[in-house]
């Protein structure tokens, strides 16, 4: 592993200058690579990173020494070699126990959101995932490896080196996906051709939830749609995703608000464009999830882009 590690043994960013962490309350914009969608960090740091979450991926790979997160109640002491997956939007913080190193990986994962596999990832991974050489002996190697080849290429400034970086990325998220349809079809006791029939019924029930969440969905409209009964829809949602589905509905409106703040559409237009019976239990929700009220993640956006 260490013969590994050193293969990236140019840490300079693929472009000079930084501008620091912006952030809005827990809120933090990701400052990726100019026209990329990516930033990868060397990260040698021992200062406390307060809790805060970004529409990015972040992946921690720790390379030397511990190194301790949290998110939410549990707490990870990281060490050496262990990979830590975060969602986007998965309030974390970082707390350094020792001098060491690790490769922080943050990614957009906008580029893969159109892709109907992407639904599968995404019911599988809403809170974070921890992998080790322990935990996962068959897995782990394989992503281990796909991580360093994705911080030789960025690092190396390799051509291609975004694709090359997004390729690696989609090869693990795909061994993560059925690593987890596996491990659900054995603790559910059903076959895997049996889980993946239902598994592909959520699925169908996602695609169906994106041209719908505007509107008045119910828990009971969705089983409907996916096929099963209320409550064993409600169940098989949770085991599968690890959250209920007002959760997920609630977070797939939050998503589709940012998206809109960036235009000049009336707040209290965008609360009812994306399934808000008012703009208070908007204002609520909103912050619940994004960590900011609408009008001040409108207002961050704008000065981002007045910058740039």
């Amino acid at each position: 592993m260490a013969e590994a590690a050193r293969r990236a043994i140019r840490f300079e960013q693929p472009v000079e200058g930084f501008p620091g962490r912006a952030m809005n309350g827990s809120l933090e914009h990701v400052d990726f690579i100019p026209r990329s969608h990516m930033r990868i960090w060397h990260n040698t740091q021992d200062e406390i990173y307060p809790p805060h979450h970004h529409n990015a991926l972040e992946i921690i790979l720790c390379t030397e020494n511990a190194y301790c997160v949290r998110t939410g109640e549990t707490v990870h002491h990281l060490q050496t070699g262990d990979i830590l997956f975060i969602p986007p939007h998965v309030l974390h913080e970082l707390r350094p126990e020792a001098k060491g190193s690790r490769f922080i990986f943050l990614i957009d994962l906008d580029p893969f959101r159109d892709l109907p596999d992407f639904q599968a990832y995404r019911m599988c991974m809403t809170d974070y995932w921890l992998c080790s050489p322990g935990s996962d002996p068959l897995l782990y190697p394989k992503i281990y490896a796909g991580l360093m080849e994705m911080a030789n290429a960025y690092f190396e400034s390799q051509l291609l080196w975004e694709g090359t970086v997004y390729v690696r990325l989609m090869d693990i998220l795909l061994l993560i996906t059925r690593h987890h349809l596996d491990t659900q079809a054995s603790q559910a006791h059903m076959s895997r051709s049996q889980y993946n029939e239902e598994y592909g019924k959520l699925s169908q029930m996602l695609q169906w939830l994106d041209e719908h969440y505007a509107e008045k969905v119910t828990q009971e409209q969705a089983a409907d749609v996916a096929g099963f009964s209320r409550f064993y829809f409600s169940r098989l949602f949770r085991q599968v995703t690890g959250s209920t589905f007002p959760d997920y509905l609630s977070q797939r409106r939050v998503t589709a608000a940012q998206k809109l703040l960036s235009t000049d559409c009336p707040i209290t237009d965008i609360a009812f464009q994306t399934g808000f019976s008012n703009v208070s239990s908007f204002n609520r929700c909103f912050k619940k999830y994004a960590g900011c009220s609408p009008s001040e993640y409108r207002l961050r956006y704008r000065k981002e882009h007045e910058i740039s």
